[in-house]
């Protein structure tokens, strides 16, 4: 009997065997000339010219890159805390784009370095996809990631997004790097690199959990508990600063964010459809949803909730919807996954639909995407698993299942999708290089087979889901736009032309109608308001905005039930109550005026104005006493203010306590001698007193500070004449 001479191979000579067999070059052959790389940066650039001033991308109003540039400002200046809560928004992002400002950089600079780390991200994903597959799978990976209009549509976005493509590649090499036979410095490292990817997009750590636990049961050692350790102590090394942060600044222990609960709940409820939607009483907005969600959770808790608290009550909710309702949660959560890998612009904030298609730019010819991202690197992850690597490759795949599961847990969207979408893309090179092969080869019957897979593949990421790309949004934000440059005419035009195509034809109405509203055409926004109402009867924020309108018009009666609808729904509390009191006394109910300016509970941090408007309010309605309560506890705060010496002046006047009103109002003048009001109040209470010389050398100085103050000048004359 003869026996064949058996070498005994090292993983890494297998795969080089494998990749030689498969793939005609040498491992040494560039399969990224550096003249290729800068053409990818060139693509990118150009689309960064295209788009870095379209009016519809700049940060403005309470869109999530105006939050972030806020926050970044904030960095940038030195306040490095930012405090006083915890985290709401990953800090990844508003730390990256801080740097760069703090270091004298731009907008548009932090928009180029986002484009070259982009650029990167492709030279990453190609490393990658050679290591496991091989030179011509590199090719095919990085054409792929070069050619995906997402990737390049994000990175020059003002979003977190935007690091997305890069932290990703970044994260997927080096756990390639380590799983492939590295130390466990080298574990380290990859830890490292998913904890930065951790810190800008959370729910990545439900990945490194199936990473590790897929190592462990696959390579079942010492050795390999040692290095998941290493991998957990790098990602703990990135991820423990964020958690201590939240500690020491906001005194609770959150591993990064606190807005969990909140995004649970929005992605498992009854009429959840699996992307985002409006919570009610939640402004849609991310500084709305910080404040509206303590505030609800509140509310329904009845006591002050913490931000932990808040969200651990939105998580309560979600779970007890899936508990009551098990069928339509499966069906939910199936649905989720299907979004998952479906080829639909599942748009947030800013539609790549739109921009790649309504707009003149290179983002048209860079057409790769889900539709062939999925089928094709799905297929060629799942040939992988042939590799000689065994449990290296194997876990190192696990970053898929494990990602695209943290998806479905809460809600999907486009930008979301970006870390799985990087991850197919070297799929997708080893697909196409594994199809060469077998046609080099004419092995026609797998080919058969896999193009079979392929179709069924694709046949899910085409599904017809019924979800928003997002063109109508954007749509929405050229009319707010066309309406706040006063392009009227403009605005009307493609309000006509979209409301009748529009998902949500009650959010496009509202937008337009404050649109308007914030230009002070109340006339042009009631109608709007109107008619969001009747698409939407349930939405509070439409009748509080529609009573302001009425109020604004005059029409106090048809303003008060809109007001007190959104009052009762938890709509800006402050500002409800204030005008339901402004409305009350227009119509005469004094009664009603006093128990809506007492139903007012101003936060212990509220601001002088705010103080002052409900002071002011209480002295019209007669409830001097209020007023008094009101300034005396902001007093105790802000015990050098004039205003509100002066409010708590005229407060004791009005009750006949005019030796402690008088005084106050002395103590005001002393503090703010420029405030006119002060002035002339003193004066009509030493003319009160017959004190006539005092009074009328008041008036006078009340004029050289304000010479238009017509109740000083009357008053002054009649003193004069007497």
């Amino acid at each position: 009997m003869s026996h064949r001479h058996r070498t005994i191979r090292t993983p890494s000579a297998s795969r080089d065997a494998e990749t030689s067999a498969a793939v005609p070059w040498r491992r040494s052959t560039p399969w990224l000339p550096g003249g290729a790389l800068l053409g990818i940066l060139a693509v990118k650039l150009v689309v960064l010219g295209q788009l870095a001033s379209h009016p519809l991308l700049q940060p403005r109003g309470v869109l999530d890159d105006a939050v972030y540039l806020k926050l970044a400002q904030r960095v940038a200046s030195g306040d490095l805390a930012l405090g006083p809560d915890v985290y709401y928004l990953s800090p990844f992002y508003m730390y990256f784009l801080g740097a760069i400002l703090a270091a004298g950089g731009s907008v548009f600079a932090a928009r180029a370095v986002q484009v070259v780390l982009g650029s990167v991200a492709v030279l990453l994903v190609g490393l990658t996809a050679r290591r496991w597959f091989g030179a011509r799978a590199a090719v095919a990976a990085s054409v792929a990631a070069a050619l995906t209009g997402l990737f390049t549509f994000n990175e020059v976005l003002l979003l977190q997004s935007s690091v997305d493509p890069f932290l990703s590649a970044l994260a997927l090499w080096a756990l390639a790097c380590a799983l492939g036979g590295g130390r466990p410095s080298v574990f380290l490292g990859a830890g490292g690199a998913l904890g930065l990817l951790a810190v800008n997009r959370p729910n990545v750590l439900a990945a490194v959990v199936l990473i590790a636990a897929a190592w462990a049961m696959l390579r079942p050692s010492r050795a390999a508990l040692v290095q998941i350790a290493a991998l957990a102590l790098g990602v703990s090394l990135v991820v423990a600063p964020v958690a201590l942060r939240n500690r020491v600044v906001a005194g609770e222990w959150a591993l990064v964010t606190s807005h969990g609960g909140l995004n649970f709940y929005i992605g498992n409820h009854e009429g959840a459809r699996g992307t985002w939607s409006q919570v009610p009483g939640i402004a849609p907005s991310i500084e709305g949803q910080s404040r509206d969600a303590t505030r609800v959770a509140s509310a329904a808790l009845g006591r002050p909730a913490t931000s932990l608290e808040a969200s651990d009550y939105f998580y309560r909710l979600g779970w007890q919807w899936m508990r009551d309702h098990p069928a339509a949660a499966t069906g939910l959560w199936l649905r989720k996954l299907a979004l998952t890998f479906n080829a639909t612009d599942l748009a947030l904030n800013y539609s790549f639909t739109y921009f790649a298609r309504d707009e003149r730019t290179l983002l048209g010819a860079l057409a790769v995407g889900p539709w062939l991202l999925v089928p094709l690197g799905l297929l060629g992850l799942g040939l992988g698993l042939r590799h000689p690597g065994g449990a290296s490759y194997a876990s190192w795949a696990a970053f898929v299942p494990g990602y695209a599961a943290s998806l479905v847990i809460f809600f999907v969207s486009s930008r979301y999708r970006l870390p799985l979408l990087v991850a197919l893309c070297i799929g997708t090179g080893h697909a196409i290089d594994w199809a060469w092969s077998r046609v080099a080869a004419r092995a026609w019957r797998p080919l058969a087979l896999a193009g079979a897979v392929v179709a069924a593949l694709g046949a899910i990421a085409w599904l017809p889901l019924e979800a928003d790309v997002g063109r109508m949004y954007e749509r929405t934000e050229q009319i707010v736009l066309a309406i706040t440059a006063g392009r009227d005419d403009e605005a009307r035009m493609l309000l006509a032309d979209t409301e009748a195509r529009h998902p949500e034809r009650a959010l496009l109405l509202y937008r337009a109608g404050r649109a308007w509203q914030d230009r002070g055409e109340n006339a042009s926004a009631v109608p709007l308001f109107e008619r969001a109402l009747a698409a939407n009867p349930g939405q509070a924020d439409i009748r509080f905005s529609l009573g302001e309108a009425l109020l604004a018009l005059g029409r106090a009666a048809d303003a008060v039930p809109h007001l007190d609808a959104a009052r009762q729904a938890g709509v800006e509390p402050t500002s409800a109550n204030l005008d339901l009191a402004r409305a009350y006394a227009a119509l005469g109910r004094k009664a009603d005026v006093s128990l809506a300016l007492r139903r007012v509970t101003l936060p212990d941090g509220a601001d002088e104005s705010s103080v002052m408007a409900l002071g002011a309010e209480a002295l019209g309605a007669g409830d001097a006493a209020l007023a008094e309560q009101v300034a005396r506890r902001s007093l105790s705060k802000r015990p050098t203010s004039g205003p509100l010496q002066e409010l708590l002046g005229m407060a004791l006047m009005l009750q006949d306590r005019r030796a402690d009103g008088e005084a106050a109002l002395r103590e005001s003048i002393r503090l703010d001698p420029s405030s006119a009001t002060a002035h002339y109040h003193l004066a009509l209470a030493e003319a009160q007193g017959g004190r006539f010389a005092e009074a009328v050398r008041l008036l006078d100085e009340t004029l050289r500070l304000k010479p238009d103050y017509p109740e000083a000048r009357l008053l002054l004359e009649r003193l004069r004449t007497r």
